[in-house]
């Protein structure tokens, strides 16, 4: 990636109790761009749609092309399968048979592209003057689906994490919506019947401007149980913003993460500009920004800096637009967090500690039941070694979910306590129970 001096990342405020943060400058997730002032040769309708047609059956992300018939306007959408999207549209021109005006609109996904090849093997394979690397699952494709819940979420993987983290996501970004352009330059000028010498009938790499229109960044904290950390969040935030869309977590499919049970805070934080945070997986929060449309009118950017009309701006503009998320997250993370802390320690402990003692007592339920019910009420139990008790509270131990309690050497009886923040948990379910 092509370095460039920048000033050092400013960081984040503290993220929530237990967490700390994976990287403090901002990465790129998705981004809807559009570009306008492409060059087209001249030809005729009938022609360009015939060849269109046929580089769809060769192999390129381009699907078949479909017309209108009172406007005769091609458009060509972008087949699944690719690790990008959109659609290219093709006007013809009014006054000039033969000429056409082009625009065409791309969903990239940032996260993804880097997830599944890696920025090493991106880097080492020549990919950026290639356009093979682009489509899924090819030979050096990296499998990060074991690292998230729903096994295809953009998550990176533990084996590109590093490089990712040293990496400078603007530049990514730049190289990225670059290869993506030079790969449908590449795919659409195939050679035809229509283009017998390969030549460039449509040229997908020069446009005269570039907008985006959509936007994500986001950080990532990590740390032991960050769906209680967002649940917690959740149930104490309801007024940071004006609005709140919380889901709750179904512990009876822990294993899978959807939008019905993903514990997920998202929040309108301005003109059409929202954040989101959830638990990406066990151990990870994400926290997002996210800007819906027209997104330079929303970024303060100075004037004659990072304009639209070369691509090669495209770098110091999403250092403009991570800052603006930074400043934006920045002002929302301690009233999150503030709010979030109560209840946190207090409801991770007491899963951690229910799961503990089903796993200590096995398939014996009056066990589990006799301990719960000792705990809640004395904060501690006291056993012999020969107590039916003993192996469990033993491996409770072990765990450091019971600490022992000094006696005295002549005493048959071993005592064990609650460590904290468990037994102001469990004191909650005899408080609970009296009420």
């Amino acid at each position: 990636m092509s370095a460039r001096h920048r000033s050092k990342p400013r960081r984040l405020p503290k993220f929530a109790t237990g967490f700390k943060p994976a990287f403090n400058k901002g990465w790129v997730d998705r981004l809807k761009m559009s570009f306008t002032g492409g060059w087209i040769a001249e030809i005729d309708g009938d022609s360009l749609e015939r060849h269109l047609r046929q580089v769809s059956e060769l192999t390129s992300p381009f699907l078949k092309p479909t017309r209108n018939r009172n406007s005769g306007v091609l458009t060509v959408r972008l087949a699944t399968g690719w690790l990008f999207g959109g659609q290219l549209t093709l006007h013809p021109s009014a006054k000039e048979p033969g000429k056409w005006n082009a625009k065409l609109t791309l969903n990239l996904n940032v996260t993804r592209f880097v997830q599944t090849h890696g920025i090493v093997n991106w880097s080492r394979l020549g990919a950026r003057k290639g356009w093979a690397v682009l489509r899924k699952g090819t030979e050096n494709s990296v499998n990060a689906e074991r690292e998230s819940l729903t096994g295809a979420g953009n998550l990176i993987s533990k084996r590109n994490l590093p490089d990712a983290i040293n990496a400078d996501w603007s530049d990514i970004t730049e190289e990225y919506v670059k290869l993506v352009l030079r790969c449908m330059d590449r795919c659409i000028n195939q050679a035809t019947d229509v283009n017998p010498n390969g030549g460039r009938l449509v040229d997908c790499t020069t446009w005269g401007q570039w907008s985006i229109g959509q936007a994500e960044i986001y950080w990532e904290a990590t740390g032991e149980d960050a769906v209680s950390a967002v649940t917690a969040m959740g149930d104490n935030a309801r007024a940071i913003a004006d609005g709140l869309d919380y889901r709750e977590y179904d512990d009876s499919d822990i294993v899978v993460r959807t939008e019905r049970n993903s514990p997920s805070l998202n929040l309108k934080i301005g003109n059409r500009i929202g954040a989101a945070v959830y638990a990406k997986t066990f151990e990870r929060i994400r926290y997002e920004v996210r800007y819906g449309d027209k997104v330079r009118s929303k970024v303060s950017i100075p004037s004659g800096q990072a304009s639209g009309s070369d691509l090669s701006n495209l770098s110091d503009y999403m250092d403009h637009l991570i800052d603006d998320a930074r400043k934006r997250l920045s002002q929302l993370l301690p009233e999150l967090h503030a709010k979030g802390k109560v209840g946190f320690n207090e409801r991770s402990a007491l899963v951690r500690a229910l799961t503990a003692i089903s796993f200590a007592c096995g398939k014996d339920h009056l066990m589990a039941y006799r301990l719960i019910t000792l705990l809640s009420n004395t904060g501690g139990v006291s056993v012999k070694r020969g107590d039916v008790l003993f192996p469990a509270v033993d491996y409770l131990q072990k765990t450091e979910t019971l600490r022992h309690v000094r006696t005295k050497k002549r005493e048959e009886v071993k005592r064990y306590r609650l460590s904290e923040p468990l037994r102001s948990a469990f004191r909650r379910l005899s408080e609970n129970r009296q009420q």
